[in-house]
């Protein structure tokens, strides 16, 4: 037999909500390079102003390029941080799948911060040649 892959789901309290079972010969896995986005394109601004209050990761595709737009919603301080770190495409079951790693970074505790509303996210792009069917995303909180 060869080597099994273990897929673990949690909910927002991290209990366990999919456990999902493969077998890595099965699976095509694709590295992508990742781009940052400083100024996004007209048609991404509506996209992010309409998530921005809450804790999201949408993909919007526009032609070869996707965007991965991941917010963090509305913080009462300054100091917290969104981070896409890592992003692969996973192809496994007539699915294409793609992964994000998403770290969150929280204020120090006592940290001297602005004190005002902020909705902190981050937007990076990649070429693809493809249709994505499905979404997945791993959450990290860093409180440092």
């Amino acid at each position: 037999m060869g080597r099994l892959h273990v897929r673990l789901i949690s909910d927002k309290k991290y209990n366990i909500i999919f456990i999902e079972v493969f077998n890595l010969s099965s699976e095509e896995v694709i590295q992508i390079n990742l781009k940052s986005v400083t100024n996004p394109p007209e048609r991404i601004i509506p996209v992010l102003n309409s998530i921005k209050n809450s804790q999201r990761i949408e993909l919007i595709k526009d032609d070869n390029t996707y965007y991965i737009i991941a917010t963090r919603g509305l913080m009462r301080t300054g100091g917290y941080m969104v981070n896409i770190s890592d992003v692969q495409i996973v192809r496994s079951g007539g699915k294409t799948i793609l992964e994000v790693d998403v770290i969150y970074k929280n204020p120090e505790p006592g940290s001297i911060v602005t004190q005002v509303f902020t909705n902190p996210y981050d937007i990076k792009s990649f070429t693809f040649n493809g249709e994505i069917s499905e979404i997945r995303s791993k959450i990290s909180k860093l409180f440092k």
